[in-house]
C-alpha cells in the first residue's frame, strides 16, 4: 500500500516551506500562488514527517 501525499488548496497560504524544504516533491504554483505536490515519490520519510510537521497551517497529509 502506498501514501498519497495531498496539500489541502483551502488552508494553503503558499508560504513556500515545503518547497524549500523539498522541491523534489514540492512546488509553487505560479498561477495560485500555493504549494503543488509534483512527485509522489520521497525516499525520505523522516524528511516528509518534518515538512508535514512545519507546515504553519497543517495543508500537508498523507492518506
Amino acid at each position: 500500500m502506498s501514501l498519497t501525499i495531498k496539500i489541502n488548496d483551502n488552508i494553503c497560504i503558499g508560504c513556500g516551506v515545503c518547497s524549500a524544504m523539498c522541491e523534489d516533491v514540492f512546488a509553487m504554483d505560479e498561477e495560485s500562488g500555493l504549494a503543488k505536490v509534483v512527485s509522489q515519490d520521497i525516499k525520505n520519510k523522516e524528511l516528509l514527517d518534518e515538512i508535514i510537521d512545519t507546515c504553519p497551517v497543517n495543508a500537508i497529509s498523507i492518506a
